[in-house]
């Protein structure tokens, strides 16, 4: 194809308020193509994915949430939105990729970008993988919802749970001695991308974890992945049921939903 001789991408125009409007925040922009280098790489995106978790980027005061420390960069207002996308190379100057390869990465939000076909422009020094298969462009759009479970699950405090033996030198050999007691963890909609690696997560950490989901079919299917127990919500009473699997109270309440749930699963949080 020819070169593209126009560009755009999302920016944040605006700090969120307290209740977002899209149509506040974002601002469809021109920019500039990508100047294609010797041993570069221009692709145009299929498809994307603008998760909750993109905010964790945005430096704001207070926003902090662990992101420096998982080697990602902060973006401030103005600056492109950050997201998880797939693209396909429309033109090349690497003998690594070919027109027409699908590639997925973590980057802008636009629709035309560059990078280096050896990967010394991208973090860590790796460049975007390809696609293999036919599939949709959205069958590779996943990473995100592990990435959001990771973040809550490893680095924010009111998530982070550390493995029963996560002490360094002797006294971690031996923690084994003195074992830290079973924290019992809540996930709300827990067949969900975020719920399902969260829940997997909290599990190779030691925990008794309960996952709240729609149906029996879903409570059955978590439950074959991992999950200690389940509850359907539209189809048993979720209080009583949070009772009777967690008598002692919950120690991490991770919520992806809100309204009812959060209330509810509130109600059973340990105290103090």
């Amino acid at each position: 194809m020819a070169t593209p001789t126009s560009n755009y991408g999302w920016f944040y125009a605006k700090k969120p308020d307290p209740v977002p409007k899209a149509g506040d925040i974002f601002e469809l922009r021109s920019m500039d193509v990508p100047e294609l280098k010797e041993g570069m790489v221009l692709v145009k995106t299929l498809g994307a994915v603008v998760a909750p978790h993109t905010r964790a980027f945005l430096e704001l005061p207070g926003n902090d949430v662990g992101a420096e420390a998982a080697g990602l960069q902060r973006t401030k207002i103005g600056e492109v939105v950050p997201c998880e996308l797939v693209a396909e190379v429309v033109a090349t100057k690497s003998n690594r990729y070919s027109i027409g390869d699908r590639v997925m990465s973590f980057v802008p939000l636009q629709q035309y970008w560059a990078f280096r076909g050896d990967g010394k422009d991208r973090p860590g020094g790796m460049a975007p993988p390809k696609i293999m298969g036919s599939g949709s462009p959205e069958s590779a759009l996943n990473v995100s919802a592990g990435l959001t479970a990771y973040m809550v699950v490893n680095k924010h405090p009111c998530g982070r749970v550390d493995a029963p033996c996560c002490a360094a030198g002797l006294l971690g050999c031996f923690s084994f001695l003195r074992p830290k007691p079973l924290k019992t963890v809540l996930i709300t909609s827990a067949a969900g991308g975020v719920g399902i690696v969260a829940g997997q997560l909290y599990k190779n950490k030691g925990c008794k974890v309960i996952g709240v989901t729609s149906t029996k079919q879903k409570a059955d299917k978590i439950k074959d992945i991992g999950f200690d127990a389940a509850v359907a919500y539209k189809e048993e009473d979720l209080d009583a049921r949070l009772g009777e699997l967690a008598p002692d109270g919950i120690d991490v309440f991770f919520d992806n939903v809100g309204a009812a749930q959060l209330d509810i699963g509130s109600k059973h949080m340990k105290v103090g």
